[in-house]
């Protein structure tokens, strides 16, 4: 096994087996993330990301190397020499005054057969918040230009799609596999647009009433929120942000066709922001309020999906943090985890605000159900000019489709990627079994919460069970494994 340093076995990639679009990440306060390695290295502020403002930003990397090629925060465009692009100011974004709200504004859409070139899409206010709702605009990207460094193009800039939106937008693609479909929801009405994405352009959107109607309020309540597909394109979620509790809405989707259908409420929760899927597509994420968590996880292979809900972090035994602010975006990442905006909990560390922004939360395994998922709070090796914020970068959630990081063959042994302790939380027995490639002889160790040892074990089998622990008393407990060349822990709550 290879020595393990904390930031690095924590944030264990997959990206050599997947789409490498979203592969750099930019946001928050000149926070940039590359994971074209093991892990995702964090830009330096001398030469990395240029963006001052927290607000929503997308951001694109080359699909086959995964280079870095443009990112944005909806007025301005970068390249990937983290200078202005050429033609890349005067864009219409969210305004300021509402912008540390705003985590879904924009996305980047490639352009139909044409792999040089691509679409920014993004929404823009006129008056702030006020009742005449966002307009949405695009932009033509050609990286062909200024020696692959691309320029906007001043004839297809700041292009009219259509008004009176919800603060939220999203793209999938197409079952043919070139052309994508742009969603938007409308205000003052339960009205879907669907534009197509062809060789022909954007089209005009057709109109699918279905859901609850987003009413405005004073501040505007019901704006904000995310639509998010999950990464096979099958399903739509969408949240909204209000003090009041609403509906947090599951719909079908058809990426032949468009359609959206069967929509489904899974509970009413307040302040409703960040939404996922897992890469499997069988759970559902939720960051929102409500009166038991402010992360929620749903099981969509249970028969009611709505009852199937978990809260990760109020009512996880095994995460003892406070998992940062709820109003913060939720986003899947090329290591085939789940991150989380808005900083770590301040209550937790007895840190300042500012520095609570210094790192996120990780779901480690989405996939897994309820607190088997893990969710963590790990702090970024940041420079002091650099602060996380609610808003994580917009992508096309299909890049992350059937991503499992534990069937990574390339992947180092830690905690998360190569050693299994089931079940957690346990009964009786417990089993652990340490992946093949990760194999070697170790010491198991058992301590509860004040240090007392609970048993050892001299291990020399990859699987190894079942251990009996009856008698522990109810609460949690820690599975210390040393290897000659490093000690992993593993934590468990008996039941």
């Amino acid at each position: 096994m290879k020595e393990l340093l904390l930031f690095k076995s924590l944030l264990i990639t997959l990206s050599s087996f997947a789409q490498k679009e979203a592969d750099h990440w930019v946001f928050g306060v000149r926070v940039g993330l590359n994971f074209n390695n093991n892990y995702p290295n964090v830009f330096k502020s001398q030469v990395g990301s240029q963006m001052e403002m927290s607000r929503a930003t997308a951001v694109i990397s080359d699909k086959s190397t995964g280079e870095l090629l443009f990112y944005t925060d909806g007025f301005t465009v970068w390249n990937s020499c983290h200078s202005v692009m050429t033609g890349g100011t005067g864009l219409r974004g969210v305004e300021s005054t509402i912008g540390r709200g705003v985590i879904q504004s924009i996305i980047i859409v490639p352009v139909p057969a044409t792999p040089s070139q691509f679409y920014l899409f993004y929404l823009h206010n006129n008056d702030s918040i006020s009742p005449d709702f966002m307009e949405l605009y695009f932009s033509l990207i050609d990286m062909d230009y200024d020696d692959g460094l691309g320029r906007v193009v001043e004839v297809s800039k700041n292009v009219f799609v259509a008004e009176e939106l919800a603060l939220k937008i999203t793209a999938i693609p197409h079952s043919n596999g070139t052309d994508f479909w742009l969603i938007t929801h409308g205000m003052n009405t339960n009205n879907f647009y669907v534009h197509a994405i062809t060789q022909e352009g954007v089209s005009s959107p057709v109109v699918i009433p279905i859901g609850t109607t987003y009413v405005y309020e004073e501040r505007g309540q019901n704006l904000s929120g995310a639509i998010k597909a999950s990464p096979n394109g099958k399903h739509l979620a969408v949240s909204t942000s209000s003090s009041i509790p609403r509906p947090f809405e599951l719909f079908d989707f058809d990426p032949a066709t468009g359609e959206i259908t069967n929509a489904r409420s899974l509970g009413d929760f307040s302040t409703q922001y960040g939404v996922s899927f897992s890469p499997d597509n069988t759970k559902l994420y939720l960051k929102a309020l409500n009166d038991r968590d402010v992360t929620h996880q749903f099981d969509l292979l249970e028969e009611n999906v709505a009852d199937s809900r978990v809260g990760l972090y109020v009512e996880n035994p095994l995460f003892p943090g406070l998992g940062g602010r709820p109003t913060s975006s939720i986003e899947l990442a090329p290591d085939g985890k789940i991150y989380i905006g808005g900083g770590t909990s301040e209550e937790k560390h007895g840190v300042s605000f500012e520095e609570s922004l210094k790192g996120l939360v990780v779901i480690h395994s989405p996939n897994m159900k309820g607190v088997a998922a893990n969710v963590e709070e790990v702090e970024l090796p940041l420079q002091e000019d650099q602060l996380v914020w609610i808003s994580l970068p917009n992508f096309i959630q299909n890049t992350f489709n059937g991503l499992t990081p534990a069937n990574n063959p390339n992947a180092p042994c830690n905690d998360e990627i190569g050693i299994y302790l089931y079940p957690n939380p346990a009964e009786n027995y417990i089993t652990l079994e340490v992946a093949e490639r990760c194999f070697s002889a170790y010491t198991l160790t058992f301590y509860n919460t004040i240090g007392q040892r609970m048993g050892k074990h001299f291990v020399d089998q990859q699987e190894f069970g079942p251990i009996d622990v009856q008698n522990f008393k109810s609460g949690l407990y820690f599975a210390v494994l040393e290897f000659a060349d490093g000690r992993i822990v593993k934590r468990f709550v008996k039941l």
